[in-house]
């Protein structure tokens, strides 16, 4: 649907123009007319003698819908001097309205004071609920992560960790066979699950004794009912 359509980081605006098919009147063509954004990203902050921050990212890459994203950061206190992050995600896998995206970070923010030192692979499938008429959306995240020492920081004060997360979540759109047929209902009930588990397997020794939310594990179970009303003009 055109709301969908819009919804991706490469389309501004959509429209899709039913067409009648002379003598074919079981038939019709679909016109999807598109504005399109540039889909080539780049960006550049921090930047100086001693550091630099850089971004360059294609949101539609080859016109595939696929998006791959790098960033490169440049300090010279730290060792390597050198880090990165990749990012890749893949739009409506086979038709199946699941994006999937791959990470693999070495410069992402520690838990601790929030220095570019933690490396993490991250895997995850969403599947959003792209349509009122859609049954099922839900979503898994996977990743690990671990911090490093590369700001040489005194072992007093190196929060050494290492963790896993695992998030998923799944919902049910109630009666959408019923409302196929019956289009002046316009209510909709949803119900959700979601489970959440933060797991350390190295806890920093300085926190081993006492609470600390951010190092601590973590583990959630919410559920969700929410009804909503759409309407749409033109």
């Amino acid at each position: 649907n055109e709301r969908y359509l819009r919804s991706l980081d490469y389309i501004n605006d959509a429209r899709i123009l039913v067409i009648p098919i002379a003598d074919e009147p079981d038939s019709v063509d679909l016109l999807v007319i598109t504005k399109d954004f540039l889909s080539i990203t780049f960006e550049i902050n921090n930047l100086t003698s001693k550091h630099f921050k850089g971004k360059i990212g294609d949101a539609n890459l080859m016109g595939l819908g696929q998006k791959i994203e790098f960033t490169a950061l440049h300090e010279n206190n730290r060792d390597p001097h050198f880090g990165y992050k990749i990012l890749y995600t893949q739009n409506n896998i086979a038709g199946s309205f699941l994006n999937g995206t791959l990470g693999y970070f070495t410069i992402n923010p520690n838990l601790n004071d929030g220095r570019a030192n933690e490396q993490m692979w991250q895997a995850s499938l969403e599947r959003p609920l792209v349509s009122q008429y859609l049954r099922v959306a839900g979503g898994l995240t996977l990743a690990t992560s671990q911090s490093f020492n590369t700001y040489h920081y005194p072992d007093s004060i190196f929060y050494k960790y290492q963790y896993n997360i695992l998030d998923a979540w799944f919902g049910y759109n109630l009666g959408v066979h019923r409302f196929l047929f019956k289009k002046l209902i316009r209510g909709r009930q949803f119900i959700s699950m979601r489970y959440y588990r933060n797991k350390f397997i190295q806890v920093p020794y300085q926190v081993t004794d006492k609470y600390n939310f951010r190092l601590n594990p973590r583990e959630a179970i919410l559920a969700q009912f929410t009804f909503f009303r759409q309407d749409f003009y033109k």
